[in-house]
């Protein structure tokens, strides 16, 4: 054998290797994933039937990764709201209520729309929506979920936030103005 011949055998044998290795990586890496995503669906199902750990009751679904806390923060008096989007990958179509769960000190917290129908493969934009009033504390977090009781099916968990006033300064009732609006002014002079 020739020392190009076996030089190209070696590389051959040694990509095949490192492709091997790399899709027993992927898979091994994907399956961790899904583990654990059934794992914390099964949980979340468990403890909204009561503790009930009957399988049976639970409706066949795919798992759906986790979402980041929807931050819904805001100052008193206003109302903050923040938005996330709602698919249906079921094989049937349907309404579904929307209910938020949570302790927010007195203040209301509700879902735009609090019940929602989707066929097959459609999706919506859900609001969570926040009067923010003096029922909340500057600077304290209040977490909460929105849930499809139906189901038994956690879709987000948001955090609420009161947000504490702006301190106005004394100078502050003088009127401003920045460079883009004097360069504005001047060149309508012109």
């Amino acid at each position: 054998m020739d020392k190009n011949r076996l030089s190209d055998l070696i590389r051959g044998a040694t990509k095949v290797n490192l492709n091997y290795s790399a899709s027993l990586l992927n898979l091994s890496k994907d399956y961790i994933k899904e583990m654990s995503d059934t794992i914390t669906n099964e949980s979340f199902y468990n403890e909204s039937r009561n503790g009930s750990k009957d399988d049976s009751e639970k409706p066949d679904q795919t798992t759906t990764p986790e979402r980041v806390p929807l931050i819904v923060a805001g100052r008193k008096g206003e109302m903050a709201n923040a938005a996330f989007a709602v698919n249906n990958t079921s094989g049937m179509g349907g309404t579904v209520t929307l209910q938020v769960k949570g302790e927010f000190s007195g203040a209301k917290v509700v879902s735009d729309p609090e019940t929602l129908s989707l066929d097959v493969g459609e999706s919506a934009i859900v609001r969570v929506l926040v009067k923010i009033d003096n029922n909340l504390k500057e600077n304290t977090d209040y977490p909460g979920v929105v849930v499809i009781p139906e189901l038994g099916l956690k879709v987000t968990e948001f955090v609420v936030r009161r947000l504490p006033e702006l301190k106005k300064d004394k100078g502050s009732n003088k009127k401003v103005k920045n460079k883009t609006s004097t360069k504005n002014s001047l060149s309508n002079k012109k």
